[in-house]
């Protein structure tokens, strides 16, 4: 059902002359607004509210430096991460990386984690595939006060797409941003008020048909748990550590905690379309870092917040990232 609707209002867009993504939320609160790079491409809102919208929709790589800065950046876009205790350096092309283990990026921003510093998006060699089966993701996250409206996150995406797509890329995801689908992992999304873990699992071949755009299964933390200020568990004014366990004894399921000081709190993630994800993680995904922005970004924070909400845009910081194979925890 949200598909054929999704369909009519492709049908709709393309009449009132507006650009909207394919397989993407068109309406008053989430619009195309959220696709980085591509802001101004909003429909109308008499043919914007005739939509459903759909909760987990994100943007596009948005190459604002332009590709010639993306690709003689050099050792600025350096960025280590640390594999059973060893610091590999990689690149986010374009980034803002401080002392090449902090990322500082705010609305609009979208990075690859590539083996070479280059904006080529759809040479597979220039990716690196992280292979997360078995293994534990972990990273110190600060918000700086990204709260209603803003999404922060990084998630694993099948790329690259065999083919650009709507803006010369290789991007790919579950919800097709751009035309390509693929298999996608959302490590988390959140702001200051919500935190949100979701698979996104696509059938062979991936599509519209095939990909679950909105993502199953789907976990999140309640607001006591999670939020600004010291009534919370975890006080998203303050860095606090964030880990996502793929545990290779049971494929059905994963295990997120964050953790600030003493304070920790976890939960599990389950079902059977994790299994079936299982093989992706094991063969290789590309990490992306993203942030957009939303006037209704009540599918993610509607615990704690209400529409119309508008992103403070305050960059965020992911630092201090960690690949450990679990076996070497037990």
């Amino acid at each position: 059902m949200v598909w054929a609707v999704a369909c009519v209002l492709a049908a709709a867009l393309h009449a009132a002359g507006a650009s909207c993504i394919s397989g993407d939320a068109c309406d008053g609160g989430e619009n195309a607004a959220m696709l980085q790079g591509h802001r101004q491409r909003v429909a109308p809102q008499s043919v914007l509210s005739t939509a459903k919208v759909n909760r987990t929709r994100r943007g596009h790589t948005a190459f604002k430096k332009g590709l010639a800065a993306l690709q003689t950046s050099q050792s600025s876009s350096a960025f280590q991460i640390n594999e059973d205790g060893v610091w590999n350096t990689y690149f986010l092309p374009g980034a803002s990386i401080t002392d090449q283990r902090t990322l500082e990026y705010g609305i609009n921003d979208k990075y690859f984690l590539m083996k070479y510093d280059t904006a080529d998006s759809c040479t597979a060699g220039n990716f690196e595939m992280l292979q997360l089966a078995g293994k534990t993701f972990s990273a110190t996250v600060y918000l700086n006060g990204a709260g209603c409206g803003c999404n922060v996150n990084f998630f694993l995406v099948a790329m690259p797409a065999s083919s650009p797509g709507e803006f010369g890329d290789c991007y790919c995801d579950a919800n097709c941003v751009g035309g390509n689908c693929c298999n996608e992992f959302d490590l988390n999304e959140m702001n200051t008020h919500a935190l949100q873990v979701t698979n996104h699992l696509c059938g062979d071949p991936a599509s519209h048909e095939t990909c679950d755009g909105n993502g199953s299964p789907v976990m999140k933390f309640s607001p006591a748990l999670f939020g600004p200020g010291n009534a919370n568990t975890i006080d998203t004014e303050h860095p606090f550590n964030y880990s996502v366990q793929f545990r290779e004894t049971d494929s059905e399921s994963v295990l997120v905690t964050v953790q600030q000081g003493e304070k920790v709190i976890s939960n599990t993630m389950a079902n059977s379309a994790l299994s079936s994800m299982w093989p992706q993680l094991s063969s290789g995904m590309v990490l992306v870092f993203d942030y957009w922005e939303s006037s209704d970004m009540t599918w993610l924070d509607g615990a704690s917040c209400q529409a119309p909400s508008y992103c403070s845009g305050n960059k965020a910081q992911v630092s201090n990232v960690h690949i450990t194979t679990n076996a070497l925890n037990a």
